[in-house]
């Protein structure tokens, strides 16, 4: 999942899209999973959780306007997502 979050702008910025749009609903069910995982496990993963649920949403809804941003960082800031 740190993966994923790393590599959301370098798709942008490549021309490719580094997520299928329409897969939004699996990847968060993913992160469903995990977080049943890493409770079970007793591990505290709730600060990696709690990015993916919201910039998971907030990459769809950048992949359907980039090209208003310069970035996917501007993006997230613009829309008071995150302050990076």
């Amino acid at each position: 999942m740190e993966f994923s979050l790393h590599e959301m702008p370098t798709g942008i910025l490549n021309g490719m899209n580094g997520a299928n749009i329409d897969d939004l609903p699996e990847m968060l069910l993913s992160v469903d999973e995990f977080q049943d995982i890493s409770d079970r496990l007793g591990k505290n993963d709730k600060e990696l959780i709690n990015e993916c649920r919201i910039l998971y949403p907030a990459y769809k809804e950048y992949l359907q306007c980039y090209t208003r941003y310069n970035g996917f960082e501007e993006f997230l800031i613009k829309r008071g997502i995150f302050e990076l």
